[in-house]
This record gives C-alpha cells, sequence and structure tokens, in this order.
C-alpha cells in the first residue's frame, strides 16, 4: 500500500477520535480539528496528486452534509467536519476510481445516519459524531481491505 495513502486515511480518523470525544463530553467540535483534517488532506493530496480531486472532494461532501444540515438532522460542527472529510475521501490509488470511494462513503454515512437518527429522534440533543466517526472508520478499512486484495 502506498504510505501517503495510508497517511491519509489515519491522519482523519485520528483527529475524528478528538472531535468525538469533545461532541460527546461538550455537545461542540473545535473549529480547528476540521481545519486541521482538510488541511493536511489537502496538502497531501496537492503535493502527490491533484489538487482537482481535493477540491471536488470537498464540494461533493460539502454539498451532500449542507442538505442534511440544512433539515436539522445536525449541527454546524458535524458539518465542518464531514466537509472536511472531502479531500480525503478522494484520494485514492490508481486502482480506486475517486467517484466510487465517494459513493462507498456516502453510502455508509447514510445507512448509519438514517439508523441513528430514527433511534434518537425522541432525543433533540443528540451527539451526531458517532455516525461521521464510525462511517469514515468504516470506509478506511474498507479500503484498506480493498487495496491489499
Amino acid at each position: 500500500m502506498e504510505i501517503d495513502y495510508l497517511f491519509v486515511l489515519v491522519i482523519p480518523a485520528l483527529f475524528l477520535v478528538l472531535a468525538l470525544e469533545h461532541d460527546l463530553n461538550t455537545k461542540k467540535i473545535p473549529n480547528w480539528i476540521p481545519l486541521v483534517i482538510l488541511i493536511t488532506t489537502t496538502a497531501i493530496q496537492i503535493a502527490v496528486h491533484n489538487p482537482i480531486e481535493a477540491l471536488s472532494g470537498f464540494i461533493l461532501l460539502f454539498s451532500l452534509s449542507l442538505i442534511l444540515y440544512k433539515k436539522n438532522c445536525y449541527y454546524g460542527g458535524d458539518h465542518k467536519a464531514i466537509s472536511s472529510l472531502g479531500p480525503a475521501i478522494f484520494f485514492a490509488p490508481n486502482t480506486i476510481p475517486n467517484f466510487l470511494n465517494f459513493a462507498e462513503f456516502a453510502g455508509i454515512f447514510l445507512i448509519l445516519g438514517i439508523a441513528y437518527y430514527t433511534y434518537y429522534r425522541k432525543k433533540r440533543e443528540i451527539a451526531f459524531m458517532p455516525v461521521i466517526f464510525f462511517s469514515y472508520l468504516a470506509f478506511a478499512i474498507f479500503n484498506i481491505i480493498k487495496h491489499f486484495n
């Protein structure tokens, strides 16, 4: 496996753990966490691959996240955290098409999000960060396994 690809998959996961901890304890996600994820994954994407892929990944995840944010499924911190994962989602070796990566993540995220939101819909103040974290973790594990085969 390419080291840069593994690095781009692991860095967001580490910072998402921090965001998860903050969200569960304080119901807020500090702005610096999504910013660090976005800057590091974009910098690696630009250095190794194509800046257009980083931008398109950000735009696609921002759009998906904005729809759910406008429907009041979650708050602004969750929206920023999802949007910051765009360059990481679109950072793929030549063997994996970028749009399939986006479709995989979006599918995992929507399935977990719908299940989580349906289960907790009676509670107004729920932390949505577990859905983001576990969606990304499932996506990263799936891509690492797929890349090794």
